[in-house]
């Protein structure tokens, strides 16, 4: 058997293609769907962060409730600095946070939510903030939370590969699939040109066996039998 010529091989092919197709397209949807589900946790997890101190900053009595506050954003940053904390002003007394000149002006607007790399990460922090104009209690500052996006990256990047393992194996199970219903399906074919093989010039009153063949092969049949 010729394989390029081969009707099985073929249609093998076609049905990996087939498979290729409608499982990449599957996988696509998957992926954008789970990118939205922990695009939706992160800020879920932003936004919880966030609100803590947020309300403890809209309730402030006294300058010296400061330090309480540096100490309870310095408790809350874990060591692997997953989660930080900043607070922006012109008020040594209020300000807080490593690395500002890395967030300064990140948003001019009352609040906001976005990306920002800072140093050498080498996934972005979603960052979300709020301003604070200034009062009797305190100057303008802005208020800055920060979450680490690398585990969310790491987990899509995790089921991406799962993704196209299953993809590959997909396809190549179609493929052989694909071959052998085809070979199977090709069965009846086979017989008939055997049968026609045994056919003898000199024996004119031979004919083929047209009972038992599928209807596709039926009109071929009755012409071989004239």
């Amino acid at each position: 058997m010729n394989p390029v010529r081969s009707i099985a091989v073929r249609q093998a092919v076609m049905f990996a293609a087939v498979a290729l197709l409608l499982l990449s397209l599957l996988g696509y949807a998957l992926d954008r769907e789970l990118a939205a589900v922990l695009q939706h946790q992160q800020i879920e997890q932003l936004d919880t962060k966030f609100q803590d101190i947020d309300y403890v900053l809209k309730r402030l009595r006294t300058p010296d409730q400061w330090q309480r506050i540096h100490a309870k954003l310095d408790a809350l940053t874990p060591p692997d600095r997953s989660t930080r904390y900043w607070i922006l002003s012109d008020d040594p007394q209020i300000r807080y946070g490593d690395a500002l000149a890395e967030i300064v002006g990140f948003s001019q607007g009352a609040s906001s939510i976005g990306e920002l790399r800072i140093g050498d990460q080498p996934e972005p922090l979603l960052i979300r903030s709020a301003y604070f104009p200034a009062d009797e209690l305190h100057s303008a500052l802005r208020f800055i939370v920060g979450i680490d996006s690398g585990s969310y990256a790491r987990a899509r990047l995790a089921f991406r590969s799962v993704l196209l393992a299953c993809i590959s194996s997909g396809v190549l199970l179609f493929a052989v699939f694909g071959f052998l219903v085809t070979h199977l399906g090709l069965v009846p074919l086979k017989r008939l040109s055997l049968e026609a093989h045994a056919l003898s010039p000199s024996m004119l009153s031979q004919r083929l066996l047209v009972a038992q063949l599928p209807a596709e092969l039926f009109d071929l049949a009755k012409s071989f039998n004239g």
